[in-house]
């Protein structure tokens, strides 16, 4: 921490999500404000699965927080909602977005995005601050559908143009740490994805067998590529051998959420499946928690899946082994730390996953080694503690400049040598 009589940093963290639900910008807003007083600017919202709040200008969680209003979007996965939604919602709340920035002084400027880039850069030539990039996974490669796939044609040369004046880069994944300094960044720094120690609920071994079997949940926003489709009919071969109780906690189109429950009305699985919604991200832990099992599937089929997904993350932190996609980055983690199972992301892979977990091996040792994980390691602070420190050394090298300039600026006014 600063000393009292040191002048506090300020510090600007940038991000495309709204407050609440963003994950790493907000988590990192949270660590900043334990050293210096710190702003949250954000767009009302973003995506097309429900992440909408509304514009604010408020103090949260002793952060103070600033969202800038964006027109709805179009929801259909299509070229004409892309071009539409750029240059009617984002573009214009991404130049009021600017505005802020450039009127905000800060002594570091946190931008998590490379899209968000060229405003991190914008505060950096105003103010001079010291630049941190959090760079998203598999740089280059959009997802489908989705905004990113037309700007990840020009990412990599924005990236390179970057580093040539960023401070520090982060990444979320072990891959992606010699990708991005092949790229030109001298400092990368791994930060994981991991939940706030805060965030998770208190812990407890997992349940007996439930009602419906095998305790299963999966939790995240809802849409195509998710696997959501795959799992489905995985869980109607797989009741064959084993009874599962699958819960499916998010936010997803209307339209897609209902062609699921039709499919699962077809699948004849209706009785194990159980739609809970939304969740708040305060009670995803103990959603894990209510389960023995966590779920999470990226089809291989869309490029900008091929990641280390924060709700692996969270399950495993909470204290609940992993389903998950055989992923390199998944594989990785699974496999280093023994703390969940791989599977092909295939309705037959997926199937015969789920029809031997948990029948002959003890599931409450193995959440207790998940918990574990999060106590000692897999848990936001830890893997942050390396960017808080390079910032707070940052903060108190400026203070004792600013102090220097003074004790300067007196001593030529009183004409004493220094």
């Amino acid at each position: 921490m600063f000393s009292s009589s040191a002048p506090a940093a300020r510090i600007l963290v940038v991000s495309l999500d709204a407050y609440r639900f963003s994950t790493r910008s907000r988590k990192a807003a949270l660590q900043y404000r334990l050293v210096a007083p710190t702003t949250f600017l954000g767009l009302s919202g973003a995506g097309r699965t429900g992440r909408w709040d509304e514009p604010i200008d408020a103090v949260v969680d002793d952060v103070h927080i600033k969202q800038i209003y964006v027109k709805k979007p179009w929801v259909a996965a299509n070229r004409r909602s892309q071009i539409r939604n750029l240059f009617v919602s984002y573009l214009p709340a991404l130049v009021r977005m600017a505005g802020v920035v450039f009127s905000t002084p800060a002594d570091v400027v946190h931008v998590t995005g490379t899209p968000l880039a060229l405003l991190g850069l914008l505060h950096r030539a105003r103010f001079g601050s010291f630049m941190v990039l959090d760079v998203q996974e598999r740089p280059g490669v959009g997802s489908k559908g989705s905004l990113t796939s037309i700007f990840s044609v020009v990412e990599l040369s924005l990236l390179r143009y970057a580093s040539r004046h960023v401070d520090v880069a982060t990444v979320v994944t072990h891959g992606d740490v010699d990708t991005v300094a092949a790229l030109g960044f001298q400092t990368v720094e791994l930060i994981r994805n991991a939940p706030l120690s805060t965030w998770r609920a208190p812990y407890e071994p997992p349940p007996g067998a439930q009602a419906g079997g095998l305790g299963v949940v999966v939790i995240g926003s809802i849409f195509e590529g998710r696997g959501f489709e795959i799992l489905l009919r995985a869980l109607a071969k797989a009741k064959l051998q084993q009874d599962i109780c699958l819960r499916i906690y998010g936010p997803g189109r209307e339209d897609y959420v209902t062609s699921l429950k039709g499919l699962t009305e077809s699948l004849g699985v209706s009785d194990s499946v159980e739609w809970m919604g939304v969740v708040d991200s305060s009670e995803v832990s103990a959603a894990y928690l209510g389960a023995q099992i966590g779920l999470v599937l990226y089809e291989m089929a869309d490029p900008g899946n091929d990641g280390l997904s924060n709700k692996m993350l969270e399950c495993v932190s909470s204290g609940r082994p992993v389903i998950a996609g055989d992923l390199p980055e998944n594989r990785r983690f699974i496999t280093e730390n023994h703390i969940g199972w791989l599977t092909d992301v295939t309705v037959d892979g997926l199937a015969s996953v789920l029809a031997i977990v948990g029948v002959d091996e003890d599931l409450a040792a193995l959440s207790a080694r998940c918990r574990k994980c999060g106590d000692t390691w897999l848990n936001w602070e830890t893997e942050f503690s390396t960017l808080l420190t390079l910032v707070e050394s940052r903060a108190t090298k400026r203070a004792e400049s600013i102090r220097y300039q003074g004790e300067t600026a007196l001593a030529d006014s009183q004409g004493i040598p220094m």
